[in-house]
């Protein structure tokens, strides 16, 4: 997910109803299609490495579409590199 979003892809997060009547919470790379599971996505949005454009109807608490946030990379390469040394 990190890798297409560098290259500008979005997350896009999706409701779908099933047939027993519930919503269900579903990811995707809005350009690729990828599907994302449901925790990398909420990890990612909560992590603070992607941030939401402007579609929500009520603000960005209702966002629908995620990018990489300015910065982003550099703190998750930092990351990588520490957790790679221990």
């Amino acid at each position: 997910m990190i890798e297409l979003l560098r290259g500008g892809d979005a997350l896009v997060k999706q409701f779908r109803n099933t047939r027993q009547g519930e919503t269900r919470i579903e990811y995707h790379m809005r350009d690729s299609g990828v599907e994302i599971p449901p925790g990398a996505a909420t990890l990612a949005i909560v992590s603070g490495y992607i941030e939401p454009t402007s579609d929500g109807l009520f603000g960005s608490a209702s966002a629908q579409t995620f990018v990489l946030k300015k910065g982003a990379i550099e703190r998750f390469d930092k990351l990588s590199h520490e957790d790679a040394e221990c």
